[in-house]
């Protein structure tokens, strides 16, 4: 494995919990590189990052915002799974900590997946987050330039209350998808997401999730 684990910065390195932890992650016996910019939008940086990695030529890409704190074996545990694209489950970092797992439902509608969903091991999904994302490099080589949009409404979804708008994520999963790739997500793993109240891990999702689906139900 030729692994380049690409972070996109918005300016420099603030997040010391994300140092530590990138710094204490155990790398692949092969050739590894850490790949970061600092564009100003997600979208922008990440095309740079695969670019680049590419260009290196990198077999495998993980994908680390700098608010993730993942496990030291983090790579391991995705590269293990053997498939082409799986994200590790986090949340969001804003309430109601939404999972970033997403499925469609019956009516076409993307929609996150939440409730009591960790330990169920690999699951196929419609979207995985870039947070903590690993991508075998034969996906970008299928795939068209840019990699990533952020607010792809060409990809026909839906607009809803759930989604206002399409991050870059969103779009490379969909994208992906219709290239004939699979997306997964491994409900096994949950990465702290550093938020606005803290980390943000399973319990904080659970705990919010009930508190908001009782609000919403309110007359």
């Amino acid at each position: 494995m030729r692994l380049a684990v690409c972070v996109p910065f918005r300016d420099t390195v603030t997040r010391t919990k994300f140092a530590l932890a990138l710094g204490r992650m155990a790398y692949p016996t092969g050739d590894w590189h850490i790949f970061s910019t600092e564009k100003a939008y997600y979208d922008e940086a990440r095309n740079v990052l695969v670019r680049e990695a590419l260009l290196w030529g990198a077999t495998h890409m993980l994908h680390l915002d700098d608010d993730m704190i993942p496990p030291p074996n983090i790579t391991q545990l995705l590269a293990d799974w053997n498939v082409d694209i799986v994200a590790a489950l986090y949340f969001q970092r804003r309430y109601p900590f939404l999972s970033t797992m997403m499925q469609f439902d019956g009516q076409n509608y993307l929609a996150s997946v939440n409730g009591p969903i960790v330990g169920q091991g690999l699951q196929e999904a419609a979207v995985g987050g870039l947070g903590c994302l690993f991508v075998n490099a034969e996906v970008y080589k299928a795939m068209k330039v840019p990699w990533y949009v952020y607010n792809d409404w060409s990809l026909g979804l839906k607009r809803s209350s759930a989604l206002e708008t399409i991050t870059e994520d969103v779009s490379f999963c969909l994208r992906a998808r219709k290239e004939g790739f699979k997306v997964y997500v491994d409900t096994n793993i949950v990465i702290p997401h550093c938020g606005d109240e803290g980390l943000i891990g399973y319990e904080e999702h659970l705990a919010a999730y009930q508190k908001w689906t009782k609000e919403i139900k309110k007359p």
